[in-house]
């Protein structure tokens, strides 16, 4: 689900479940999806949590993988 440029999740009934606040999101696999906020890519928990989180500004790179699947 797309709000105002800002990308969250919705459950099968239409209900939001992770308030809009990435750039761009990706499905869920194995409880985690890869996420982009301000251009950086992180990975998320079903609640919303990170779970690996994007560089912060002069940081470490941002979480260098693709699509990733079998944990």
């Amino acid at each position: 689900m797309t709000i105002d440029g800002r990308a969250g999740y919705i459950d099968r009934n239409g209900s939001v479940v992770i308030e809009p606040r990435f750039d761009t999101v990706y499905p869920f696999h194995g409880g985690v999806a890869r996420v982009v906020r301000e251009g950086k890519t992180g990975v998320i928990s079903k609640t919303g949590e990170w779970v690996l989180r994007p560089a912060d500004p002069g940081g470490e790179a941002p979480v260098p993988f693709e699509d990733f699947s079998e944990g």
